[in-house]
């Protein structure tokens, strides 16, 4: 008998083996249900039109898959038919047809999605409005019927309730999701893809920083009237790339262009819901005599100049246009920083504005009362539907973040207040958040339901056995965020090394402690396997943290004069060791475990090195510790310096030192961007911001003192030419205070030919407390091989209470 004759027959044997399947597939169900499986003896294929659409195929597939997986079968028990191909009872998918009797005007909301399915003795049909919601009918079929969970991505995150036999009652159930647009970013691996499909997100409108795109720099040079005004000239963009702008949007010329330019888009694709005017994500406003009209009476809120009047009153006369042929459309935009606040008219009902805010800040009782009034106040505006924006990260913190307090208490206040659309950063660290999406997504979902019974079906369900201790970890987590300092601001410890401070070497210990009882009890193989990305993702927080702890040591020895050198020697040593050790860690969870951390090791949390202040300090006093290679790669591209090179004091090379030139402008305080009168060496720029104070006073060693106080963003800047390969050696004497959260830093980079930087710099930060005695900042790097340029700041980000810094004598020497 030769193969290919077996073959043969084996696939003529498995022909009639799936025939004796379908035949008694095909027999009508009895009874007051409908069977959809009895083990193998008895199951339903899934049938879907004779030319389906994608999205009927992946509701097909999801349904597939779940059903066998809840039946113990191989999902070929359940295939995918044909509809016109298959007579018998089956679960079949299609989208429902619409009713005579639902005809909603034009100018209604949106029709929320609703999904639903029908169970009639014959079989199943899955239904929904339209193809691209048949996967979220699915999945909640699924939910409902088999109790399918999708916690995190993967086979890892997924729970299904086994049983050898499913039966369901006769009957139609539907649901029409609370928030019509659910959608979050930052979900990028495939894995990460189909979960979001499970757990039913979808993204219905279109909103972003597109003004950069709808204006173009050609379009401001041809038309300066489009231009905004910035210390007192049109502000034409430096190429293409330049976003640091935002048009004069009292021109008519702007609202011509910005209507003709929406109007083509909504022409071309009849099938978008919205077009989007999204500011620049810049506060270089127009400064111009029309725009500060709008604004007045100047005020602020959150801080921040309020310029809503200026960009609303725009988008209302945009949407007169664009309404009469699209009523059916929304123009959406961001109410972002200076255009937060509601303002002081009705607001078109075509604008469809989504609320930006980090509502994790829900930790500060002052924020959560006025963004909940903000909310509410939104809600009475004239708008049909608005969103909110959150930030859900994730990646970049390298600390556990779940923030489920905010989660739990802000989606359904939202949806009350009216809030139809969401949206939220997300790069999740699934290793470290928990179940923060997941609980996201079900709000969305549903925003009537329990959030303590959703988090307590997380636990029991995909911590099984570990439950107790789990739970424990995360409400560990959320205590330190919970009791944090206040106040709260927008993303508070973004890419800053200060969220360590939240998790002390005691917590740190205590959530140890935790896992490892979770270990302890956890017996079955996917607990070990949750538990083992749990483990490894914290790993590198906690080295993270050891590696700021470490460092900070290392910098409060180097501010003082009188520390010993065998301290100097041993505490570098030690900050080296734990260094190596975190690249190396994050390196090996990355690979091993590519969903438990989206956070990289960013520049912004290695560039603050303090070991090259100490090594210059230890080779004044002529010791030369080992350089390794991490220092001589990251400092001193790639060639360490010689004792002699460190303890060379070098050629001043700044101008104007001790500031005796810089002069603070006189301007309107919302224009106060460039802050120093031309004809300093010194560039001062920053926000301006409610709480801000920049003074200037006579220093008693010569030259001026600057005062930096209740800044949000700050820098005092200024480049002079540099040499490829030499060494540079930056000070600056400061005293201040500094608050957690806030960064008050020196900065040396370099930058090429065309002015590009040529990495993220070189820092010395100021640590956490009150200086009360003038200290030293200090930097030594070498410039790399490209280098044309180089440049020093002094910098203040997020003073808050009574922070200051106070900034004399600085310095930039090139050492010989």
């Amino acid at each position: 008998m030769t193969s290919r004759t077996l073959i043969c027959i084996l696939l003529g044997l498995a022909g009639l083996v799936a025939s004796a399947r379908y035949w008694l597939v095909s027999q009508p169900p009895t009874g007051n249900g409908f069977l959809v499986y009895h083990g193998n003896l008895l199951v339903r294929p899934i049938t879907v039109p004779t030319a389906p659409t994608e999205g009927h195929l992946a509701a097909a597939r999801l349904l597939s898959n779940t059903l066998a997986t809840a039946a113990s079968l191989p999902a070929s028990y359940f295939p995918v038919w044909d509809e016109a191909a298959w007579r018998g009872p089956s679960i079949r998918i299609g989208v429902r047809e619409p009713s005579p009797k639902r005809n909603p005007a034009k100018t209604d909301m949106p029709t929320i999605e609703a999904v639903g399915y029908d169970v009639y003795p014959e079989g199943i049909r899955i239904h929904a409005e339209n193809e691209d919601t048949l996967i979220s009918a699915a999945s909640w079929f699924l939910e409902q019927t088999v109790g399918a969970r999708w916690f995190s991505p993967g086979r890892m995150g997924f729970e299904v309730t086994q049983r050898g036999r499913l039966v369901l009652p006769l009957g139609r159930r539907q649901h029409a999701p609370g928030y019509f647009s659910r959608n979050f970013g930052g979900l990028d691996k495939p894995t990460e893809k189909a979960w979001y499909r499970a757990n039913r997100l979808v993204s219905r409108l279109d909103h972003g920083h597109t003004v950069s795109s709808l204006i173009s720099q050609k379009d401001l040079a041809a038309n300066p009237a489009m231009a905004p005004v910035v210390n007192g000239l049109r502000y034409i963009p430096r190429d293409k790339h330049d976003d640091a702008w935002q048009p004069d949007l009292t021109s008519p010329a702007t609202l011509r262009h910005v209507t003709r330019a929406l109007r083509d888009q909504l022409s071309r694709d009849p099938s978008k819901m919205s077009v989007v005017f999204g500011q620049n994500d810049s506060w270089r406003w127009d400064q111009g005599s029309a725009t500060l009209a709008v604004v007045a009476p100047h005020r602020y809120f959150r801080g921040y100049p309020d310029y809503s009047n200026t960009l609303f009153a725009f988008l209302n006369k945009a949407a007169e246009g664009l309404a009469p042929e699209f009523p059916d459309r929304f123009l959406s935009t961001y109410a972002y920083q200076w255009t937060e606040d509601v303002p002081r008219f009705p607001v078109h009902p075509m604008v469809l504005p989504y609320l930006t805010a980090d509502r994790s800040q829900w930790f500060d009782p002052a924020f959560a009362k006025n963004d909940k009034d903000l909310l509410q106040r939104w809600g009475k505006a004239g708008l049909r539907i608005f969103g909110i924006y959150d930030y859900y990260y994730g990646g970049p913190f390298l600390v556990p973040r779940p923030t489920l307090y905010a989660v739990a208490e802000s989606i359904p206040f939202a949806h009350a207040a009216g809030v139809r659309a969401f949206y939220a950063e997300c790069y999740p660290n699934w290793g470290l958040d928990g179940p923060k999406l997941w609980l996201a997504a079900q709000l969305l979902w549903d925003p009537t339901q329990d959030s303590a019974q959703l988090l307590n079906e997380y636990y029991s369900r995909y911590w099984k056995e570990a439950a107790g201790p789990m739970r424990r970890f995360f409400e560990v987590c959320e205590r330190q965020w919970l009791n944090q300092p206040k106040p709260g601001y927008w993303i508070k410890y973004f890419k800053d090394d200060h969220q360590r401070i939240l998790y002390p070497p005691e917590v740190r210990r205590e959530l140890w402690e935790i896992l490892d009882r979770a270990s302890a009890v956890a017996k079955s193989e996917i607990v070990r396997e949750r538990l083992a990305l749990v483990r490894a993702a914290f790993s590198v927080s906690d080295l993270f943290c050891l590696h700021d702890e470490k460092r900070e040591t290392l910098a409060r020895l180097t501010l003082r004069s009188d520390s010993a050198t065998d301290d100097l020697v041993r505490v570098i040593g030690g900050f080296s060791k734990v260094r190596r050790d975190l690249k190396t860690r994050h390196a090996e969870v990355k690979r091993r475990f590519p969903l438990a951390l989206s956070a990289e090791l960013i520049g912004d949390y290695m560039r603050t090195d303090p070991r090259p202040r100490a090594l210059a300090e230890l080779a004044r006093r002529g010791v030369h510790p080992h350089i390794d290679d991490d220092l001589r790669m990251t400092v001193f591209a790639g060639t360490a310096p010689t004792a002699t090179e460190l303890a060379a004091t070098g050629t001043e090379i700044l101008k104007d030192g001790n500031l005796a030139t810089l002069r603070k402008r006189n301007a309107h305080p919302f224009t106060l961007l460039d802050w120093n009168e031309p004809g300093s060496p010194w560039t001062g720029k920053g926000e301006p911001f409610e709480t801000r104070q920049i003074e200037l006073r006579a220093s008693p060693q010569g030259g001026q003192v600057l005062r930096l106080a209740g800044c949000n963003q700050e820098a005092l800047m200024q480049w002079q030419p540099a040499e490829p390969g030499a060494f540079y050696h930056a000070t600056v004497r400061v005293r201040g205070k500094v608050s957690p959260g806030n960064m008050t830093f020196l900065l040396v980079m370099f930058a090429n030919a065309d002015g590009k930087t040529t990495d993220m710099g070189h820092t010395d930060r100021l640590p956490i407390g009150e200086f009360i005695q003038t200290t030293s900042l200090e930097i030594l790097a070498r410039a790399p091989k490209n280098a044309t340029w180089v440049g020093v700041s002094i910098r203040a980000l997020w003073q808050v209470n009574d922070d200051y810094v106070e900034i004399e004598d600085i310095s930039l020497k090139r050492l010989q």
